[in-house]
This record gives structure tokens, sequence and C-alpha cells, in this order.
């Protein structure tokens, strides 16, 4: 269960991805929030890609997600996913 856990995607980024979906799924758009420590300027990072529509959906598919460690296999098997139907 710890295979995600060995860098700082999920201590980093993931608990991000679940507030762009919360704000999603209140009917906002995610451009600023005031609920993480990293920082709450989501459009000031270019990580997070809010005008990409693919990310949105694949934020909305792990916010769905209980726990990390299966969040961040779920982001990870997503864009395989992508990857391969570009193939």
């Amino acid at each position: 269960p710890q295979f995600y856990f060995q860098d700082d995607f999920q201590i980093q980024f993931l608990p991000m991805f679940g507030e762009i979906a919360r704000l999603l799924k209140s009917g906002q758009f995610p451009l600023m929030t005031d609920r993480l420590w990293y920082g709450g300027a989501i459009l000031g990072e270019y990580q997070f890609a809010v005008f990409n529509p693919v990310s949105l959906v694949s934020y909305l598919a792990i916010g769905a997600v209980g726990q990390l460690q299966y969040a961040a296999a779920l982001f990870v098997l997503i864009h395989i996913a992508i990857l391969s139907s570009g193939l």
C-alpha cells in the first residue's frame, strides 16, 4: 500500500487535486482556495492545468477515491490510459 508514497507526490500534489475536485463538485471553477498549506493560487501554478479539461476530469475521478494511495494509483492509471490510447 505504500508503493506511491516514496516521494513528494502525495504530499505536494494530491491534496490540491482533492481540493480542485471539491471546488468543481461545489460548482466553483478552481482559481483560488484558502484551505491548504500549499498556497491558494491554483491558477498561478502550471502543474495543476486547470484549463485542461482532461485534467479536470481526472481530478474529479481521483476526488471520489477516499485513500491517497488509491487516488495516486488511479491518477497514474488515467495517464497510462491516455498514453496508450495515443500510441
